[in-house]
């Protein structure tokens, strides 16, 4: 299992419980832009994403 940073999960939770990035922004005292910037797939050592678009392949 990767590692995921605890802001990076309550970013994501938000989003999913907030129903989008503008709502989670204003839910976590956050701008919208920093929230979707902590939702943008990260690259570990080995080159692999963390996250990938459902339905797609990683970005």
């Amino acid at each position: 299992m990767r590692d995921v940073s605890l802001e990076r999960l309550r970013a994501f939770v938000a989003v999913a419980e907030q129903g989008g990035l503008s709502a989670a922004g204003r839910f976590l005292g956050k701008a919208q832009s920093a929230v979707s910037e902590s939702m943008l797939p990260r690259r570990d050592s080995s080159d692999t994403c963390s996250f990938e678009k459902p339905g797609g392949a990683p970005s």
